[in-house]
């Protein structure tokens, strides 16, 4: 019952944070100069206007996907352009509902898919924040002090990352060694953060003897 009442809890706050960060894109989009929204998406949503207008999503230069997509993003020109951002969303929590059993190793594949990507973005980070409040119930690692210095850090290197990634596209500077180096920092504070989630996951009785039986295969090889 207990584990029943923290799914809920845990796919309500998930549906919260997702709205919250959806109204936030909104804003931002509209008062920064650094816009929120990906550039892809502004895409789906001209193919999805050209629909509306009784052409081919195909005219907007750029639309390589399925015209099921500029389809189901129609209402991004009849109702309002936050739509698309909305059933992406919805589309999250359901898979994060079906594929609840399989939360920790699908964190620790989109962080390393991100972590060891050639191609680096910040929205790519988004990617395994859903995946959070899934394993956090699970993880041994307090947030005093192991947990908080594994946020500073992941947040320090990808604000210094973020920092030389923006002088370099919008303001044209040449800082491709700083920026450079700063994708070495973030690189290996991923790294470093994904041991230590690792290292404090709580294991089902299955992966637990798993673990213990490696760790014990790794100290005799020391």
């Amino acid at each position: 019952m207990a584990a029943a009442v923290t799914f809920r809890r845990l796919m309500l706050a998930s549906a919260v944070l997702r709205l919250a960060l959806v109204v936030f894109g909104e804003w931002q989009d509209a008062h920064l100069a650094v816009r929120y929204t990906d550039v892809d998406y502004l895409v789906f949503s001209d193919a999805a206007a050209s629909v509306a207008a009784g052409g081919s999503p195909f005219a907007r230069s750029t639309y390589r996907y399925s015209p099921l997509l500029a389809w189901l993003l129609l209402p991004n020109s009849l109702l309002h352009a936050a739509w698309g951002k909305l059933i992406f969303s919805a589309a999250g929590r359901v898979l994060q509902t079906a594929f609840w059993d399989l939360p920790f190793c699908m964190f620790l594949q989109t962080v390393a898919f991100v972590a060891f990507n050639k191609v680096m973005t910040a929205q790519y980070f988004v990617w395994f924040f859903c995946l959070l409040p899934l394993i956090l119930p699970w993880t041994g690692m307090k947030l005093k002090w192991k947990g908080l210095a594994c946020i500073l850090l992941w947040m320090g290197s990808q604000l210094h990352w973020l920092r030389w990634a923006y002088l370099l596209e919008f303001k044209g500077q040449n800082v491709f060694i700083q920026l450079w180096i700063a994708g070495l920092v973030f690189l290996a504070a991923n790294t470093f953060v994904m041991i230590m989630v690792m290292k404090h996951h709580m294991y089902t009785p299955l992966f637990s003897s798993l673990v213990k039986s490696g760790r014990k295969i790794a100290s005799k090889k020391d």
